[in-house]
This record gives structure tokens, sequence and C-alpha cells, in this order.
């Protein structure tokens, strides 16, 4: 057996085991808690953590207490994935959203939708390379660096990025894209589209199903098929 069907079978064996478990909710309370406590989380001034899925333990709560606790978010791109982003981080508990766009005026009309929350700043690298020494998170929402159209002609604000400040690219083709290449260069986490793409095809698939996707399989699926 090679170490790849070793490790699918150690899954599947993990996966079995895990969907034995009765009392998930109270588990996945308890492990949030613990985890809450401990020192390097505390510390730690980025927190990656995964939507769950399934029987996986369940962090909605620990994102949520990880988002309310004075987290600042840079967003470009107010179309529909923006206009979402926007809406929940500002349910999560946000500090403050630093919004831009290149069309200023929906930006600004999504900035005064949130006026305690967001604040509307010009599509130039002065105004953006502010921001982001600002942020704990950057959050690309448009079509730049997407196959087929148009790419940043600046990624000069990447060099104010504070430490460990996450670089989320919601394109996923490229899986990997310019924005996140150089992000990477600058030993910043990232995080690409795919993560987005997948797990949104999973919880509509579980909403008009009421079956769970093997995450892992997904994944090992798509690999290869988007350079």
């Amino acid at each position: 057996m090679s170490s790849s069907e070793q490790k699918r079978a150690l899954r599947e064996k993990m996966k079995r085991l895990r969907e034995q478990i009765s009392d998930r909710e109270a588990r996945s309370t308890a492990i949030c808690r613990e985890i809450a406590r401990m020192p390097e989380y505390i510390a730690a001034k980025n927190v990656l953590l995964y939507a769950s899925i399934g029987s996986e333990v369940c962090l909605d709560g620990l994102i949520e207490k990880a988002l309310a606790q004075g987290k600042t978010v840079l967003l470009l791109g107010t179309g529909g994935a923006g206009d979402a982003i926007c809406d929940a981080l500002v349910g999560a508990g946000v500090k403050k959203i630093f919004v831009t766009n290149r069309s200023v005026y929906p930006a600004q009309d999504l900035a005064a939708r949130y006026p305690d929350k967001a604040q509307f700043i010009y599509f130039g690298i002065f105004p953006v390379r502010h921001a982001m020494a600002e942020s704990d998170l950057f959050i690309n929402a448009t079509s730049l660096g997407m196959a087929g159209m148009k790419e940043f002609s600046d990624l000069g604000f990447l060099r104010d990025a504070p430490a460990g400040v996450t670089v989320y690219d919601l394109v996923y083709n490229p899986r990997q894209t310019m924005l996140l290449r150089e992000a990477e260069k600058r030993g910043l986490p990232t995080v690409s589209g795919i993560d987005l793409l997948l797990y949104q095809a999973a919880r509509a698939f579980k909403m008009f199903t009421g079956k769970d996707v093997d995450m892992p399989a997904l994944f090992s699926a798509l690999e290869g098929k988007l350079d």
C-alpha cells in the first residue's frame, strides 16, 4: 500500500469514528473554549480556522469570537461577493473595514451602510498602502488576477502589510494568483479562492440533498484541474 493509500485509509477510519460521536455540539463547544484559553491563541495576531462540514468539529463560535476581538479588514471589491463579505464581517463584529473599489460610488455606498464600522478609501496606491498598514486581513473580492481578466497594476501596497496579515484572494482560476505569489514571497499567510469555491459548493449540496461532502476527496479531485 502506497503512502497516499495509507493516508486515505486512515482518513476514512477517523471519519467513521468521528461520525459515531453523538454529542458533537457539546464537544465542539468544549474544544473551542479550550482553544480560546490557550496562551498561543490569546497572543496570536492572526488565527487560521476552517469552516466545518458534516461531523467535523464545529468552529463557528471560535470564528465569531476571533472576528469580534478587534480585527481590521481591508476589503477590495463591492460586487456581490464584496457586498456579502462586508455584511458578514460586520455581523461577526470586526473592529473596522476599509472599503475600496475601482468604481468609487459602489464603495462609498457600501461603506455608508455601516458608518460605525466601514470607511471608504480611494483605490489608489497610497490610500491602500496606509489602510494595509492598519489591517489584519486583506480580501480581494474583484476579478483582478482572474484568468482572462485584468491583473493588478501595482502590488506595492503589500510592502506595508504588517507581519502576519492574511491575504485572501477570492479568485480561484488561476489557483495561484499573482497577488498570492507576491504575498507568499513576503512571508504572509494566504488563502486561495478555491477554498471558498469548494466549501460554498459543499454547503449548497448539503442544503439541497441533506448529505455531507467528502471534502478531502473533493480537493483531491480538483488537484491539477486549475493551474
